[in-house]
């Protein structure tokens, strides 16, 4: 409490009195679903990125090329692909998904997003039982893939790893990104992502060699006739509200 003299309280009630009020304004969440551009690409790509040693490299040598070619026009993309040759690893592919997502906008705030990829089918004659890292990606071009984008994507996951096990064929797969994930979109511009196998290449764990096998997770990719396979990232974002408040003066 406080004190105070009476002239100064003839003072204080004698102009009145000031009422804040302060209105609440409802906050709406909005869903954007944003997918890389088939071919001829106008401001995104997606595909695959790849290193083929001919079957005589050692794993590290395999693992840490610089890519012998890409592919942004198939329709499909191999996110985990490792192949060996006859006496030694011979291929490693990593797949490359960017979206043009500047719609956003930067003042927008956002709370989840999801990278949907539709699985063709699976396969692990190498009995490695391969699993899928989402990852950062950073290909030279925005709308064209080459050779030397395989040692461009990153080293950190961005959700929890989809397994061998859990993939699903002939459906959608959705991947939830944690927060790393959800930092590396782009609120004003593309948003870059990539896809390799987790616990082998990722992890580099090499891993136990069979002759002439090969293990993948086989994604659709964006030129695939329509959008009902292509990748997808489906992001949430609210718009930050300014409380308003209204000042009432009475006599």
């Amino acid at each position: 409490y406080g004190t105070t003299d009476i002239n100064t309280y003839a003072l204080e009630t004698r102009g009145g009195v000031l009422v804040g009020l302060f209105k609440t304004e409802k906050v709406y969440a909005t869903t954007g679903t944003f997918y890389p551009d088939a071919d001829p690409e106008t401001s995104s790509v997606d595909g695959f990125v790849m290193h083929e040693g001919g079957g005589n490299d050692a794993w590290n040598t395999l693992r840490n090329a610089v890519g012998s070619s890409a592919d942004d026009t198939n329709i499909t993309a191999e996110g985990a692909f490792i192949q060996s040759g006859t006496s030694a690893w011979r291929q490693m592919r990593r797949a490359i998904f960017l979206f043009d997502t500047s719609a956003i906008g930067e003042a927008n705030i956002i709370s989840n997003a999801v990278l949907s990829l539709y699985v063709l089918q699976k396969d692990d004659s190498l009995a490695i039982t391969p699993d899928l890292a989402v990852v950062s990606s950073a290909p030279a071009s925005n709308t064209a893939l080459v050779a030397g984008d395989f040692d461009s994507l990153g080293t950190t996951d961005f959700a929890t790893r989809l397994t061998y096990a859990s993939a699903t064929a002939s459906a959608y797969n959705d991947i939830t990104l944690n927060a790393s994930g959800i930092s590396n979109i782009s609120k004003t511009s593309i948003s870059k992502f990539g896809t390799r196998n987790g616990q082998y290449d990722l992890d580099n764990v090499a891993p136990t060699y069979t002759a002439s096998n090969f293990s993948q997770i086989r994604i659709s990719n964006s030129d695939t006739t329509g959008t009902s396979q292509d990748p997808k990232l489906t992001v949430t974002y609210t718009v930050p509200i300014t409380p308003k408040q209204d000042v009432i003066w009475f006599e």
